[in-house]
């Protein structure tokens, strides 16, 4: 009779409230079950006496943590690899290898979706949780990708419940030069934006041009207008994490090793996005900016606008200057500048990641006709070092 093999088991601390955690999830099932293993979620906080305990009982290959499951600063365990999600903001130095996001990349994404607009001037809106150290790396990168001899100004949200934290929410945006481009850290921090505003008698979408972080729909849509957000690719952290393990279980001596993930595109909602004299045009971009990387058609739009096709081609010309099917192909261009500038990203994955599953090579076409590079030479150009796979 033949032996059966051991199950590779894998324990995954996470707490799936929010979408970035379950989009985690996904991607640390999708990559091991590449590899042949077993994951065995577990929706506590991560101790150090559990993750023992739990060693004890099930014999893991090795144990992957989101940081937001963490009670505590955890220490090795004896035998066991942990990767972490997230950066240990319980220790300045790092003592596990980490599927961390690139802070710098939403930052410049920000920026350049804001210099679309005439602004007087730039500002930003941070977290004051001592935690949360990529919050004022996230200003200071925003700040640095901002156009020379711009206004700027930055203020943290402390206790943004509270009167006080209101009053001095108010008094600051009154000092901003209209009309302002803001940016968000995270999309919690925007409600107590609109409401002050509101109370002082300022416009979202007029007075300030706003965008956030991390495309919590459930926030971006209540908001009225409804707010602008980019979405990271929270997916490839849980296919690094994944990556990591396999690497740390290989060679359990190599030194440690950070990969980063970063942006899938800019969700854009009424808070950044441009009115066009007729009104179904601006439904119809509104429709291609958020799903034009997935099985969007030229019919899905025109139905959007609520006439037939050849109407709403000769609106797309008229108000875009350019066809249906150009402004859909501009969408995935974007979304590919933002996959290939981070090397984490396979260059064979992209294709499909914008809407060409069936039809990669005609992307790859399409791509070196608009840049005159490939994928691979653009990589390279843009951000340095080797141009991937």
């Amino acid at each position: 009779m033949k032996k059966s093999t051991p199950e590779k088991i894998v324990l995954l601390f996470i707490r799936p409230e929010h979408s970035a955690q379950r989009e985690k999830t996904n991607g640390v099932y999708s990559a091991a079950i590449r590899r042949g293993w077993t994951i065995l979620p577990v929706e506590q906080f991560a101790t150090t006496a559990k993750i023992r305990e739990l060693t004890r009982l099930w014999n893991p290959i090795g144990c992957i943590v989101d940081t937001s499951a963490m009670q505590e600063r955890l220490t090795k365990v004896a035998g066991l690899p942990i990767i972490l999600m997230g950066r240990d903001a319980t220790r300045n130095k790092q003592i596990f290898d980490c599927s961390i996001q690139n802070v710098k990349e939403p930052s410049a994404v920000a920026a350049r979706e804001l210099s679309r607009f005439p602004l007087a001037g730039y500002a930003f809106v941070g977290d004051d949780n001592a935690n949360n150290r990529w919050s004022v790396e996230r200003g200071e990168y925003f700040r640095q990708a901002l156009p020379e001899g711009f206004y700027f100004s930055s203020h943290n949200m402390e206790g943004a419940g509270t009167i006080n934290e209101r009053r001095k929410l108010a008094s600051w945006l009154k000092t901003l030069p209209k009309p302002c481009g803001v940016l968000f850290a995270s999309d919690h921090l925007a409600l107590p934006f609109y409401v002050a505003s509101s109370t002082n008698k300022m416009k979202i979408g007029s007075d300030f041009i706003v965008i956030s972080v991390d495309n919590n729909e459930h926030i971006c849509a209540s908001l009225s207008p409804t707010l602008t957000s980019i979405k990271l690719d929270y997916t490839q952290a849980g296919i690094n994490a994944v990556a990591l393990l396999e690497r740390r279980l290989t060679e359990p001596a190599l030194p440690l090793k950070t990969m980063t993930y970063g942006v899938l595109g800019v969700m854009r909602r009424s808070s950044t996005r441009k009115d066009y004299p007729d009104f179904r045009v601006t439904r119809a971009m509104g429709l291609i900016s958020e799903h034009g990387c997935g099985q969007i058609s030229i019919n899905d739009v025109a139905d959007e606008m609520k006439c037939g096709r050849r109407l709403a081609e000769k609106l797309f010309r008229r108000h875009v200057g350019s066809s249906i099917l150009e402004a859909i192909r501009k969408v995935r261009l974007e979304k590919a500048f933002s996959l290939l500038r981070s090397q984490s990203v396979t260059i064979d994955s992209i294709p499909e990641r914008c809407g060409y599953g069936s039809s990669p090579g005609h992307f790859k076409t399409y791509f070196k006709s608009k840049t005159g590079l490939t994928m691979r030479e653009w990589r390279k150009r843009e951000i340095g070092g080797p141009g991937g796979t």
